[in-house]
């Protein structure tokens, strides 16, 4: 439910998305998630940036807030331990 994602993504980084849409490798450097368009491209090239749990390897990818859970909450992940919850 949206309270328990609430609850366990607390102490996570949190990125509030003011656009409906934004491109994948713009919102993971928006975000914090990495440091530069480069390395954005580099870690979804090789598999390593999940949203809600899916991998993605498409550099064209755009993230809608529809999709995400609840139709307000996406879940990025980079790696095993880098999380970003956007709003």
């Amino acid at each position: 439910t949206a309270d328990e994602i609430e609850m366990g993504f607390h102490d996570v980084p949190t990125y509030r998305m003011a656009a409906e849409s934004m491109p994948l490798i713009d919102l993971l450097v928006a975000a914090d998630v990495v440091k530069s368009r480069r390395q954005a491209r580099q870690d979804v090239e090789s598999g390593a940036v999940y949203l809600n749990g899916v991998r993605c390897t498409d550099l064209d990818h755009v993230v809608r807030r529809q999709d995400g859970l609840h139709g307000k909450y996406v879940i990025m992940r980079r790696g095993k331990k880098s999380h970003c919850l956007v709003r």
